[in-house]
């Protein structure tokens, strides 16, 4: 038992050093901001990418 508690202590990103329910909704709360700022960042990396390739593909168009 206690070698499994240790591997997932390993493989874990957050270890809760109490049991506290309180402690463990943050937990997930902070979880769930982490993986909305990612994606917030993601969305908006793509679409000022797409942005940039648009107003270089009219620039194109113009010298055209």
């Amino acid at each position: 038992m206690l070698a499994t508690l240790y591997i997932g202590d390993r493989l874990s990103d957050i270890i809760l050093l109490d049991d506290s329910f309180s402690s463990i909704v943050n937990a997930v709360v902070w979880g769930r901001s982490l993986y909305q700022n990612i994606q917030r960042f993601i969305v908006t990396s793509a679409m000022a990418q797409m942005s940039e390739r648009e107003n270089q593909a009219r620039a194109i168009c113009l010298l055209a």
